[in-house]
């Protein structure tokens, strides 16, 4: 399991990409999205309205590694 810290200072453990994927859309503060796809291209939109950021949304996996590399979220070296 690993530890990851948001952008907005929180932090969460998971232990894989689609657990992020269900711990951010839980604690979104856009609101929670039933289906876990459209949370994700949800958040796409914003980060790109937000910063300019382009996150995929073709699967957790890439979403997770885009959001890494954008500083949206960080992994915790403990």
């Amino acid at each position: 399991m690993k530890t990851y810290q948001t952008l907005g200072g929180g932090s969460f453990s998971a232990e894989s990409n689609e657990d992020i994927v269900k711990h951010l859309n839980m604690n979104s503060l856009f609101g929670y999205r039933k289906r876990l796809h459209d949370f994700i291209v949800d958040t796409a939109k914003a980060c790109k309205i937000q910063t300019g950021a382009a996150i995929q949304t073709i699967d957790f996996d890439v979403f997770v590694k885009d959001l890494l590399k954008e500083g949206f979220l960080k992994e915790v070296i403990e």
